[in-house]
């Protein structure tokens, strides 16, 4: 799945804009010309829906616009741009869904199967693979049924 991150160039000061989040070393303002390194770009606003990327650039380059030059550098270094466009919390898939499994069931007294089922595709393993790790981990005694329909960790 792409990723947007909202980014603003660091020579002008004066240009917003959203870009795809593949690996690339360097970008260019579309202002001024000038060649960024992306990696130590702060990126404002971080998203997987284009929509949501394109209001937020919109929303700080009209705060950017909106004030003069010393204004606009307070607002690039003011905290106060995440918390209007909060990046959500980014969180490491781990590496194999028995770990998923039990750190779900860890958060909660218990949960219902349907549930897991649906934040474990969410998360991007296939459910096959659920099925065969939630019988591996029935066998092997870790997590059990205390009821049709829900899971509790051992």
């Amino acid at each position: 799945m792409v990723a947007y991150a909202i980014i603003v160039c660091t020579k002008c000061r004066l240009q917003c804009q959203v870009t795809e989040e593949r690996g690339q070393k360097t970008i260019q303002c579309q202002r001024c010309g000038a060649t960024l390194q992306f990696r130590k770009l702060r990126k404002f606003h971080r998203t997987e829906i284009l929509d949501e990327a394109i209001a937020a650039r919109t929303a700080l380059q009209a705060q950017i616009q909106g004030s003069d030059s010393k204004k606009a550098s307070q607002i690039l270094s003011d905290a106060s741009i995440d918390q209007l466009h909060p990046s959500p919390p980014t969180q490491k898939k781990p590496a194999n869904p028995s770990k998923y499994i039990i750190n779900a069931l860890e958060n909660q007294e218990k949960i219902q199967i349907r549930q897991l089922f649906q934040m474990a595709e969410e998360a991007g393993f296939e459910r096959e693979k659920i099925e065969k790790t939630l019988e591996n981990l029935k066998n092997t005694g870790e997590i059990y049924t205390p009821g049709k329909g829900y899971l509790k960790l051992a």
